[in-house]
Parts: C-alpha cells; sequence; structure tokens
C-alpha cells in the first residue's frame, strides 16, 4: 500500500536562532552539528586526534557505509568550526574527548533530552538533532542556490535520493 509520508519539519531561520541562543553551554555542541552537518553520533563520537588545525580538517567517523562498518571522512573546516574546536580545545579538561559527560567522565553515548530542553526553553517546537543537517542543506539549496550534488557530499550522502530527502520541505 502506498505510504503518505509527512514531509519533516525544518526550522525556520529564527527558530534556529532561537535554538541556538537557549543552547548556552551546550551551544558549541550544536555548532559543531551545523557546521559539520555531521549526524549527532558522529558528534559525540569526536576525539581531539579527530581535530587537525593545521590543515583545518575535521575526521568524522560513521556507520552509514554499506555493512555499517565505521569509516572515517576528512572534512574542511571553516572560520567559524574551526574558532568553536580551538575554544573547545583550550578549555579542555582532558586530551581525547571533545564532548566530555560530566557524568560519566567519558564521551556521550547519546544525550536524549538535551534538544527537547533546549527547543522548550527557546519556545520552539521540538526538533531533533536531524533537523540540522535539514536547515543547512535546505539554506544552501533555497538561499545560496547550491547545486544538489554538492549538497550530497557536504551530507556525504551517496545517493541523491538521499539528498533529496533532506531538501523535502
Amino acid at each position: 500500500l502506498a505510504v503518505s509520508k509527512e514531509k519533516k519539519k525544518i526550522p525556520t531561520s529564527k527558530e534556529m536562532a532561537k535554538i541556538l541562543m537557549a543552547a548556552s553551554k551546550d551551544r558549541p555542541f550544536l555548532l559543531v552539528l551545523f557546521h559539520t552537518m555531521g549526524r549527532v553520533g558522529e558528534i559525540l563520537r569526536l576525539r581531539w586526534e579527530d581535530v587537525n588545525f593545521q590543515e583545518q580538517a575535521i575526521r568524522l567517523w560513521t556507520r552509514k557505509r554499506k555493512g555499517g562498518n565505521l569509516e572515517f571522512d576528512w572534512l574542511p573546516m571553516n572560520e567559524d568550526l574551526e574558532k568553536i574546536l580551538w575554544e573547545l580545545w583550550q578549555k579542555r579538561s582532558q586530551d581525547e574527548w571533545v564532548f566530555l559527560s560530566p557524568l560519566s567522565g567519558s564521551h556521550y553515548v547519546h544525550r536524549f533530552t538535551l534538544m527537547k530542553n533546549i527547543c522548550e526553553r527557546a519556545g520552539v517546537p521540538h526538533y531533533t538533532y536531524d533537523t540540522s543537517r535539514h536547515f543547512v542543506a535546505s539554506y544552501l539549496f533555497d538561499k545560496i542556490n547550491v547545486r544538489l550534488p554538492t549538497i550530497s557530499d557536504l551530507l556525504r550522502d551517496y545517493c541523491l535520493q538521499t539528498t533529496e530527502t533532506y531538501l523535502q520541505a
């Protein structure tokens, strides 16, 4: 049977600004998601050895490959991302994980309630981490006129149909 899939709601620019402002101490985490167009698991797995300030590159590890193997991609860092990571580097309390859980003393495995709480503080509908990928992809496509194959490369999607789902709204 045909399934009518509802379009994913993407935050407006104003809503995204409210989310970032409401994030307070977690703003760097959301900004790294935003600037890398990464998946939340990729950012939670981020180690300092994956950040190369000399080459202005960041390595994201993903399982979104055939077979589910953990593989990496090196991405260039823009100036904003480099500044965010440099500030985090200068404030770090250990040399392994970029985003350290104060409860466990190790990296976060998940952050289930963070976005829900931030959205509540911002007074916007509940969005997921993935909506930052949707927001940036849609912004690049609609406002900057970046071509679909380029957006697909930035998202590290290997199928244009997958990238098109990010632009459905």
